[in-house]
């Protein structure tokens, strides 16, 4: 993945390299576009007609058993702030976990135990699973937030608990752990800054966390430059951080079952590559598995994969002959380990998603989905809906909200 210049420095470090083509966001494209994606993905397939929409279902499922966990996400339902709310795995009932009088910026769930770190007022807050417990860990709400040096020393950002819930990774002048057997708060890797004087701070390195690996030894970070950024991989006892890829790694991530390897999917073209990516964690080696251009000159897009237990890819994809007036449809397919052999389709259908948070087996999905004819505003909010990896109906979940995470 080459380096591309001018990507908003911002964006890089507070929504981890998630950048779309443009902000259209409609959730809609032109009929011609669509059929035009579509009929390029199931030429390159041999697959049958897709159809134009999902087809939606009531959830009429028993309950307990249509989600595999608690669904978190951050929702203004009750107001003009969000919160976080949870839905249970009935797929029904709901409930508001936090009551802040500001909206709550970024929240994880511990899946150890439930606990839930959250940022709100620059403060960050950790509650226990049953909301009976809460205490703030840092306070940095007194900070002047119209200055260089809040935004790069100040700002808090970035959540990710360990898979043992021991230690609470965040960003705030780089990367921190808060250990909790210990209550110490370690300062691991402050930002890379040039102070030019006068109150002015150039970034060389922003840190903060993305996610820990499944097996607790590494820590994928979000690495922000003044226009540009990348990923790349800490671990505990290493003083050196290891930058995965080859100048810009976008989009989105995701780990291997077995910590081996992370594989890197972008459903957008632009400003970054398009594609798909696998990354050794040892070595940061980078194996091109989708290229953005194939050999016959047309394009690939792919988005939201996750890395089956058999090695098996399953992410959402397709091939269009010329490069797209905006965001990409795409569907959904399941492939061997290389990203391309055996890959079939498992939808007819074809998705424009904000958001999609996978079920660690692969059994389902649930994602955000843009609302037709609105535009894309910030944070990128929508419908909540199921997508079964099968032509079962997709199930809507009456609600709206963003930043999808599975409770324990």
């Amino acid at each position: 993945m080459k380096q591309i210049i001018f990507i908003l420095f911002t964006c890089m470090v507070l929504i981890g390299c998630t950048l779309p083509a443009n902000n259209s966001g409609t959730g809609s494209a032109s009929d011609a576009l669509v059929a035009t994606n579509v009929a390029g993905t199931q030429t390159a397939l041999g697959a049958g007609t897709p159809q134009d929409t999902p087809i939606l279902v009531q959830n009429t499922q028993d309950p307990d058993t249509l989600l595999p966990h608690a669904l978190y996400y951050l929702s203004s339902a009750d107001g003009e702030n969000f919160q976080v709310w949870v839905l249970s795995r009935d797929g029904t009932t709901t409930s508001r976990v936090t009551a802040e009088t500001g909206s709550v910026d970024e929240f994880a769930v511990s899946q150890a135990d439930g606990r839930i770190a959250y940022i709100t007022n620059n403060q960050l807050h950790v509650l226990n699973s049953t909301g009976e417990q809460h205490e703030i860990l840092v306070d940095g709400s007194e900070a002047n937030t119209e200055t260089d040096e809040y935004f790069f020393t100040q700002k808090i950002s970035g959540l990710s608990w360990s898979p043992d819930g021991s230690t609470l990774a965040y960003g705030r002048n780089g990367l921190h752990l808060y250990h909790f057997d210990t209550r110490q708060d370690e300062h691991i890797l402050p930002n890379d800054l040039e102070d030019r004087g006068e109150g002015m701070l150039f970034p060389e390195a922003i840190y903060s966390p993305y996610q820990w690996s499944p097996d607790g030894s590494q820590l994928l970070l979000n690495i922000g430059y003044y226009e540009a950024g990348t990923l790349g991989l800490y671990t505990p006892g290493n003083p050196e951080v290891l930058k995965l890829g080859e100048g810009i790694v976008c989009c989105q991530p995701t780990w291997s079952p077995d910590s081996r390897s992370i594989v890197i999917a972008s459903p957008y073209l632009g400003m970054v590559d398009s594609g798909l990516w696998r990354i050794d964690t040892t070595t940061g080696i980078e194996t091109e598995l989708i290229p953005t251009t194939s050999q016959d000159d047309t394009l690939n897009f792919a988005g939201w994969p996750v890395v089956l237990e058999n090695g098996d890819i399953r992410y959402f994809y397709t091939n269009t002959p010329s490069f797209p007036s905006g965001e990409v449809p795409l569907l959904l397919v399941n492939s061997a380990s290389d990203g391309v052999s055996s890959r079939t389709i498992l939808r007819p259908d074809h998705w424009l998603n904000y958001e999609v948070l996978w079920a660690e087996d692969g059994s389902l999905a649930a994602a955000v989905q843009p609302v037709t004819g609105e535009p894309a505003g910030w944070p990128r909010t929508g419908p909540i809906v199921v997508i079964p990896p099968s032509e079962e109906p997709v199930i809507p979940l009456g609600i709206n909200g963003y930043q999808l995470q599975w409770g324990p």
